[in-house]
């Protein structure tokens, strides 16, 4: 399926999640949101497991979600690539726990998701000030946190794949979306 082929979705919630090692951000569709971070620096499996306990605990009564869209790996970044795959898996599987109405996931590519955000994606014009500036001119937020800022992005790409809202640049930029019927 391609995204924005999904029959709306009204009444049920969205999220949009900004997978990071230092600081997972949540942004749910009433404008609730939350930034998961480790008090102390975990490594491996016990880092793992911390995540995924303040990850349960985010989406503790989040029963009326349904659709979420995850920022995709980004695959030309240097480091620790699988250490954040691992954490990639964590974080569906505890989505797939938590949410007990999911029914849909759409994985956004980083270069999608600041196109959609900024409107196009011109080499050199896409970093995090820019991201930060386009979103308060678009949605009227202004974000001190990037993370924070991207899983607000990616709220409102959930709610365009998935309830058909916005317009049709904006659909036509989120077809690259993978999406996941669960």
């Amino acid at each position: 399926m391609k995204a924005c082929d999904f029959p709306s979705i009204y009444g049920a919630g969205w999220l949009g999640i900004d997978p990071s090692l230092t600081g997972t951000a949540l942004w749910f569709y009433n404008n609730d949101h939350v930034k998961l971070q480790l008090e102390e620096d975990l490594r491996g499996v016990a880092r793992l497991e911390a995540l995924r306990a303040l990850l349960y605990e985010a989406l503790e009564n989040c029963e009326n979600i349904h659709a979420v869209a995850i920022e995709g790996y980004s695959y030309a970044s240097k480091g620790a690539s699988y250490q954040i795959a691992e954490w990639g898996g964590v974080l569906r599987l505890g989505l797939l726990d938590c949410l007990v109405n999911l029914k849909y996931i759409a994985i956004v590519p980083p270069a999608t998701l600041k196109k959609f955000v900024i409107g196009h994606a011109r080499r050199g014009e896409s970093g995090k000030e820019v991201m930060l500036l386009k979103t308060y001119k678009r949605w009227g937020l202004e974000f001190s946190d990037n993370d924070l800022c991207d899983a607000h992005g990616l709220a409102h790409a959930a709610q365009v794949i998935f309830r058909g809202t916005g317009t049709d640049k904006d659909k036509k930029t989120l077809e690259s979306a993978e999406i996941v019927v669960v």
